[in-house]
């Protein structure tokens, strides 16, 4: 059965709008428009990251339902035409999520929480109104709530953030207070971080969960190239070695391409090299060099199903060894911005940093996509 898809909504690097917005904020929006460019490109350099992130988190997240939809047993089809009867404590012993659906709800909830953050500090730096900074910091505190009670799966101790988020809820609901809001926006730094490094600790998951799918379908292959590989050996059975010089040359071609196809796949001992034609027995001619190259050529298409089967896995890894540099630079640029809370800062840096480790994870994942398997011996 088909596994629904999860969409994970695209979220903006609550590190940068949280210092952009703390600085204009802080300033008294008295910044000088390089300043307040620098922040802007500041911004979407972190946008860049998150937004490839977040699709990366997708892929995870619809390969953690496919997991569960093939692990689900069939249901065997009943004597009558519908259930005579329905038990109901036989539907509440199942539990409602498994462990990887509850760490991607939890997931979702935090890439909210992020998203929401981010509104809130947008709201500040815009300088919105006491009405519409109210009504972020209520949206913030709802979602970190939700987190706090639903956490743990991928983010450890996150429900201690619940204390927080009830003074978010509480403050949403009192006269403008921007003193004590900025006060608790700092403080939601903690579970902000929180996040950034569950989600690095989450790529060991992520890439164990790749790799099963990747062990489950090299032997597949490797059985279709030994489906090949057997008609072939008992086609070479039948005929002495080839004396014609093209059939010769032929047939020598054809061993050469079957014998990287088995160094390739791992299936040296179901391809056999030298081919084993029989002495004494008719030579084998272009007809049989025409059936052999058939068997070949069908063992040379799974080969190269299995190498992109091996290159998408490497490329895999390198996506999730730039994935995790793209987070550590957030969570950087984060902590230097945060030293220079009350200066405006010179964000160059910063913004030369994020956007190279975010044009590195879209290559990465672009590779990833679209694996170039090494090339096949001609």
């Amino acid at each position: 059965r088909a596994a629904p898809s999860i969409a994970l909504p695209w979220v903006r690097c609550a590190s940068a709008a949280l210092m952009a917005g703390t600085l204009l904020w802080l300033s008294g929006c008295a910044v000088s428009p390089q300043a307040r460019q620098s922040l802007t490109a500041y911004v979407i350099a972190s946008e860049q990251v998150q937004q490839t992130s977040g699709d990366l988190l997708t892929d995870y997240a619809n390969r953690s339902l496919a997991r569960a939809a093939s692990q689900q047993p069939v249901a065997t089809k009943p004597a009558e035409e519908y259930p005579h009867r329905f038990d109901p404590a036989a539907v509440s012993a199942k539990p409602l999520l498994t462990a990887d659906e509850k760490a991607i709800a939890e997931t979702r909830q935090a890439l909210v929480v992020i998203h929401d953050y981010d509104a809130l500090l947008v709201a500040l730096a815009e300088g919105r109104s006491d009405a519409e900074v109210r009504q972020q910091t209520g949206a913030f505190g709802s979602a970190l709530k939700t987190l706090a009670k639903i956490g743990g799966a991928v983010i450890p101790g996150i429900d201690a953030a619940l204390g927080l988020a009830e003074k978010f809820i509480k403050l949403a609901n009192e006269a403008a207070n921007r003193k004590e809001l900025l006060r608790l926006v700092e403080e939601g730094r903690g579970p902000l971080r929180q996040i950034l490094q569950a989600m690095e600790a989450q790529t060991a998951a992520m890439y164990s969960m790749a790799v099963g799918e990747t062990n489950n379908r090299l032997p597949e292959i490797r059985l279709a190239i030994q489906a090949a590989a057997s008609p072939l050996a008992k086609l070479c059975e039948l005929y002495a070695p080839p004396v014609d010089p093209a059939v010769v040359t032929k047939m020598a071609t054809l061993e050469v391409q079957a014998a990287e196809v088995a160094k390739q796949t791992r299936t040296t001992g179901a391809v056999k090299i030298p081919f084993p034609f029989v002495p004494g027995r008719a030579p084998a001619d272009a007809t049989v060099a025409i059936q052999a190259e058939v068997f070949v050529q069908a063992m040379r298409i799974h080969a190269q199903r299995y190498a992109g089967q091996v290159a998408a896995q490497n490329a895999y890894y390198e996506v999730l060894v730039k994935y995790v540099a793209a987070l550590q630079a957030m969570q950087a640029g984060f902590d230097t911005l945060a030293a220079n809370l009350t200066t405006p800062a010179d964000l160059r840096s910063e913004i030369a940093r994020l956007l190279g480790v975010g044009f590195e994870l879209r290559n990465a994942v672009a590779t990833y996509r679209n694996p170039t398997p090494a090339p096949a011996t001609p």
